[in-house]
């Protein structure tokens, strides 16, 4: 009967202890996020900004032409040599 006790107890002290649960948001939430100006303005009027313009070094390629190669591959049509010269090899 101890035992069934003691059995009880312990599974009782497990099942209270493995529930968890969900932390509630803190009321203080909105004071945490930052927030952004929707527009940002910047007044330059004072400033006098000094320096070169560096252009890219290179030529552009716009209008490649497509280069035309002959072909390789010879088409021929008759290989009647070649099947005879096979069929007395076997």
């Amino acid at each position: 009967m101890q035992r069934w006790v003691t059995m009880g107890l312990v599974v009782g002290v497990m099942a209270a202890t493995s529930i968890a649960y969900a932390a509630t948001p803190p009321v203080s939430a909105p004071a945490n996020q930052v927030v952004y100006k929707k527009k940002t303005v910047i007044d330059l009027t004072g400033v006098v900004i000094e320096g070169q313009l560096t252009k890219p070094e290179g030529a552009y390629v716009v209008n490649r032409r497509v280069s035309e190669f002959s072909t390789l591959i010879k088409l021929r049509k008759n290989f009647l040599p070649e099947l005879s010269a096979s069929a007395d090899l076997l």
